[in-house]
């Protein structure tokens, strides 16, 4: 007798044990089933490397980019030598283990799979003074692209997909590096305005310290992969004070490192 209600006691609780799994299983369901029958506009859509909610368009992140790389002097700032063989080392050279060109780099970073080459221009030495473009860059790349064409440099070799966009642009300026977040500090962003030369736009450009470039660091030399990493649409992951925003050593953080994940 004890043994037959031991054993229907046994089975009362599997059978509670059974039921609540069921009670439980179909909550879920309920309360996923509706993921599944989101509409498009809720979902979220990864697209290729270039894509942007913004008006502009980034570097391409496979095959052959030729990017244009205008050095520019003013009337107050001069470069004491000329920039050029320097430019195209840390654009184009073969780099070392500490200092990979820029080049270099996203070969390896991208395992082959990005092309990058950089024409670097004769200096291009402007009247005006820097000060008196601090508040519109724009203007000083209009000025520089219509400058360069004036040359008879063919501007379309600089659009290898031929999709009508630059590849990528780099102005690298002569005088000194004022602090982080000035008018003359490195940055990169994307061109909104509507200018068209020799049939091609601008996407997405980098402003560059040659003064800074050349600084005895085996890390400055970063700053121009750093900022290329922008032309490609990838953000800072830093944080806005002195320490690390991914705690990890990689390029959009530290200046140094690969490339990551995110």
């Amino acid at each position: 007798m004890i043994k037959k209600t031991m054993l229907l006691l046994y089975s009362r609780i599997r059978l509670k044990i059974m039921y609540r799994k069921i009670n439980a299983f179909v909550l879920l369901t309920v309360l996923l089933l509706p993921l599944f029958w989101m509409p498009v506009w809720g979902q979220v859509v990864i697209e290729e490397t270039g894509s942007s909610i913004f008006p502009s368009r980034f570097m391409r992140s496979e095959g052959k980019v030729h990017a244009l790389v205008i050095p520019v002097e003013f009337a107050d700032f001069r470069f004491s030598e000329d920039p050029v063989s320097q430019l195209d080392a840390i654009f184009n050279g073969e780099g070392s283990s500490q200092a990979p060109s820029v080049s270099e780099y996203f070969d390896l970073s991208s395992y082959g799979a990005m092309q990058f080459s950089a024409g670097i221009q004769p200096v291009v030495s402007l009247s005006a003074s820097r000060n008196s473009y601090s508040s519109d860059h724009p203007a000083l790349i209009q000025e520089l692209l219509t400058v360069v064409e004036s040359r008879g440099v063919d501007l379309q070799q600089f659009d290898q997909n031929q999709d009508g966009v630059l590849d990528g642009l780099y102005l690298v300026w002569a005088g000194a590096t004022q602090n982080a977040g000035a008018s003359w500090w490195p940055y990169s962003d994307t061109f909104y305005w509507e200018f068209i030369v020799s049939g091609i736009q601008i996407g997405s450009y980098t402003s560059l310290s040659y003064e800074l470039l050349l600084q005895n660091s085996s890390l400055r030399q970063y700053t121009a992969i750093h900022e290329t990493g922008h032309q490609l649409g990838l953000t800072d992951y830093y944080a806005s004070s002195y320490q690390s925003g991914t705690g990890a050593s990689v390029m959009m953080d530290r200046n140094e490192g690969d490339e990551d994940c995110f």
